[in-house]
């Protein structure tokens, strides 16, 4: 029983020896990589945002059987059944 405790103690004192545990430490060579790799991601939405929002408005209004544009002086239940006839 003493033995356990006294490797329990020292296993305490070792880690209050060393603050900067290996697998918690974040530095610069590992945060930079992931940084860029942010950093990638979001020039690449920041360059095509206009046409990532495009197709996605488009996609959803296929999906809710909406026509592609609607002229703001049209009503939408017209619209849906002039979309109707044409097709």
């Amino acid at each position: 029983m003493n033995l356990l405790i006294g490797l329990l103690r020292l296993s305490v004192l070792i880690g209050l020896a060393v603050p900067l545990r290996l697998r918690e430490y974040l530095g610069p060579e590992t945060v930079m990589p992931l940084a860029s790799v942010l950093a990638a991601i979001a020039g690449f939405f920041l360059v095509f945002w206009r046409l990532i929002a495009k197709y996605a408005k488009k996609i959803v209004r296929k999906i809710r059987g909406i026509p592609e544009e609607i002229p703001p002086e049209v009503d939408l239940g017209n619209a849906l059944e002039e979309s109707k006839k044409d097709e």
